[in-house]
């Protein structure tokens, strides 16, 4: 079987003349047929079109016409390692048959598709594949028109944490580093595609947006009704039933509930909202007083009733955040039965952090916002906008000069 590999039209045609030139034509004959190879289920053998990303699937194309002729070009031979195929050979084959929406977490791809969903969760919810690939290969930006989108346009928010080049750069060659311990073999694969300028490390870089939308999707969806009776962890705050069974989140949560409402009430307002909770609602609700999702709010903080005068004062060490964070890393149950949580396993153990982290903790506070507030549409600009937010304002307040050792008690106290 000839290998699949990107075809021109003048390549057809160059074909075809080398085939008159070397073969005889048969006669007619019905039962005769020649095999083309054709690199795209999209691809015109009429109209010469290409597919973008080069070969991607093959198909076996059946041509029966009187005056055929038997013709066969040489297999290009394959890359050996030690006598054997070589391993990225494997993955330019998994990578030329994605489909679109499916997902391989099993053979040539499987390790960067786990790696994809370990960086989301554990790392960063919005990292960005085809940036890393390129300071990977020693491109600036200016040399980055040639990477395409990604493919995961409801996450596209421009620089949503708002980095400067400095900072987006060293963060995302250090995303790169954890990515080459999680798949070692990246590097290599990554100088290949980038001598063939296939499309094929577009293709991964889409594949791998993909995995992470859909690790930050499968959290959602799983929270979107559980998290609701996690709220009941805080003395008096449990939710009716008409929020606990509503799907709609536009019309029952947010600043339509009044208890939703003081958890996520900015603490400089705290004292407004319960002297006057209908009258605070209703400015919140009409925009009269500004709000936005990097502002501290009860719900992260320990019992839901932190002091304004103090304001990192058992901050994060919310029992809600951290009932999401056993539903994420550890199961639903660990959730829901309260559990200690300990997460100091084996180092075999690669799909789960070993330890709670500042990005951990800010991955959690993020989705209990999420599932707190009235916006529905995660995908749209301003609902991921506001979870980068969120997650990144968590992410700073553990990194900021003068806090070493509040985040140091914060994450012990994660962590006994």
């Amino acid at each position: 079987m000839f290998r699949a590999r990107r075809t021109k039209a003048h390549e057809i045609v160059t074909f075809i003349t080398t085939c008159h030139s070397h073969w005889a034509l048969r006669p007619a004959d019905p039962a005769f047929a020649l095999p083309f190879v054709v690199t795209s289920s999209r691809w015109d053998i009429v109209s010469g079109c290409v597919p973008p990303f080069g070969s991607v699937s093959l198909k076996l194309f059946y041509c029966t016409v009187g005056g055929l002729m038997t013709s066969a070009l040489p297999p290009e031979e394959e890359p050996q390692q030690n006598g054997r195929r070589h391993p990225n050979t494997a993955l330019s084959d998994a990578i030329d048959k994605i489909e679109p929406k499916k997902r391989y977490p099993t053979g040539p791809i499987g390790p960067y598709h786990h790696a994809a969903r370990w960086i989301a969760r554990s790392e960063d919810p919005f990292v960005s594949f085809n940036r890393i690939f390129s300071l990977a290969l020693g491109k600036d930006d200016e040399d980055e028109d040639d990477m395409e989108d990604d493919g995961d346009s409801e996450l596209q928010v421009n620089n949503p944490y708002n980095r400067t080049k400095e900072e987006d750069r060293a963060h995302h060659l250090q995303m790169y580093k954890i990515l080459r311990h999680r798949v070692p073999s990246v590097k290599d694969a990554l100088i290949t595609f980038g001598e063939e300028r296939s499309g094929r490390m577009v293709a991964l870089a889409c594949y791998m947006a993909g995995v992470v939308s859909g690790a930050r999707s499968d959290d959602i969806k799983g929270l979107k009704m559980v998290g609701l009776g996690y709220v009941a962890v805080f003395p008096g705050k449990s939710l009716g039933p008409e929020v606990l069974i509503s799907p709609n989140k536009e019309e029952t949560r947010g600043w339509n509930d009044p208890i939703i409402s003081e958890l996520l009430c900015p603490i400089e307002h705290l004292d407004t909202f319960r002297m006057d909770p209908e009258g605070t609602r209703r400015k919140f609700q009409d925009g009269v007083i500004e709000l936005t999702a990097d502002q501290a709010a009860p719900y992260m903080y320990l019992h839901a009733d932190p002091d304004p005068a103090h304001p990192y004062e058992g901050l994060f060490r919310s029992e809600l955040i951290k009932k999401t964070w056993r539903h994420i890393y550890q199961s639903p149950s660990s959730a829901a039965a309260n559990r200690a949580i300990n997460v100091r396993r084996g180092e075999g153990d690669s799909k789960k952090p070993q330890t709670v982290t500042p990005a951990t903790i800010a991955y959690a506070t993020m989705h209990t916002y999420w599932f707190l507030c009235a916006c529905s549409d995660w995908r749209s600009p301003e609902g991921s906008g506001a979870q980068a937010i969120v997650f990144m304002a968590v992410l700073k307040i553990f990194q900021m000069r003068g806090m070493e050792t509040w985040a140091k008690e914060t994450l012990e106290e994660w962590n006994e």
